[in-house]
């Protein structure tokens, strides 16, 4: 019942791409395996990797894309198990989750994706490979910059805020699912929820975007949420790890609320204490002025925030891009 998906194994094996199994047992017992490998299963030589564990098949894939030198994004994981998906994607963010009952579905999904993931994961890899480089430039501006001011004049820095068109959802799905560090709430708002919310007289999904003299990033940044009566809640506020660490967080904050807040005085973010996030747990203390619980609802001082943003505010650009 497993010779098709096998096939299409050996196949793409033949034609380069690296294939690894992770089984759930000890290495001692797959190593048993390798030396009576089942008639029926791709040949064992093709395989990068044979790995067992009684413990995290979310590690073990985390080592073997480390070690492999590629990203989640051009990797797809295949399980029978939802504890085992669930956990592969949680420790691998941006990989591809493929649950399937039976081999034959699996294999249906595998021949159906394989295409998107391979242009999915050229492109990632491509970008991350440009965002380094353009990163280490901006580390030898940032040595001899007397201020964050400075920096951003040097490097002719422009964000860019909108309110997200329909074609746009598909993307910023995508970056709430992938970012960690600065993630507000770790909802993951899906695609369908985000339709709904644009849809909504009330509601708002806000994009942002970065470029500078190095390189254009992108959509780095969405905001998420709806009005309430005098007020403006955010669902979930992310930020990608491609922009951390130039500063930039108070004034992409400020230009996307005036976007979504119009002239609503108030504002509140929904926020959740997840295992990666503290960044966006700790700015988010710092405009509320206090501690926060592991998850909850929280009035931010706009007031700090808009101030802050000011000695940024010349690289924004509201309502286009």
């Amino acid at each position: 019942k497993h010779l098709r998906l096998n096939q299409t194994i050996e196949r793409l094996a033949r034609e380069g791409v690296l294939v690894a199994v992770v089984s759930r047992n000890s290495q001692s017992d797959v190593d048993q395996l390798l030396l009576n490998w089942p008639e029926g299963l791709f040949p064992v030589n093709l395989a990068v990797e044979v790995v067992g564990t009684t413990e995290s098949k979310g590690a073990v894939v985390k080592d073997l894309v480390e070690r492999l030198q590629t990203v989640p994004e051009s990797v797809m994981f295949l399980d029978d198990n939802p504890g085992e998906v669930l956990e592969v994607e949680t420790l691998n963010p941006g990989i591809w989750p493929v649950l399937a009952s039976d081999s034959s579905t699996a294999n249906t999904i595998l021949e159906a994706q394989l295409s998107r993931l391979m242009t999915n994961g050229r492109s990632m890899s491509e970008t991350r490979l440009a965002d380094t480089k353009a990163k280490k430039k901006r580390e030898t501006i940032l040595v001899s910059a007397r201020s964050v001011t400075n920096l951003h004049e040097e490097l002719c820095t422009r964000l860019s805020t909108w309110s997200a068109k329909a074609d746009e959802l598909e993307r910023a799905s995508d970056l709430l699912s992938r970012t960690n560090q600065f993630n507000t709430s770790i909802r993951r708002t899906g695609l369908d929820r985000l339709r709904e919310i644009s849809r909504s007289p009330d509601g708002f999904v806000v994009l942002a975007k970065v470029q500078d003299t190095f390189a254009d990033s992108g959509i780095v940044a969405v905001m998420v949420g709806h009005a309430e009566e005098t007020e403006i809640v955010v669902e979930e506020f992310a930020i990608s790890c491609r922009v951390l660490g130039r500063s930039l967080e108070p004034v992409i904050a400020h230009n996307m609320l005036l976007i979504a807040r119009s002239e609503m005085a108030s504002v509140q973010f929904y926020y959740r204490t997840g295992p990666r996030n503290l960044l966006a747990l700790d700015w988010l203390v710092n405009y509320a002025g206090h501690p926060l619980d592991q998850q909850g609802k929280v009035t931010l001082d706009l007031n700090g925030l808009d101030l802050d943003s000011r000695e940024l505010d010349f690289i924004a650009e509201r309502n286009g891009y």
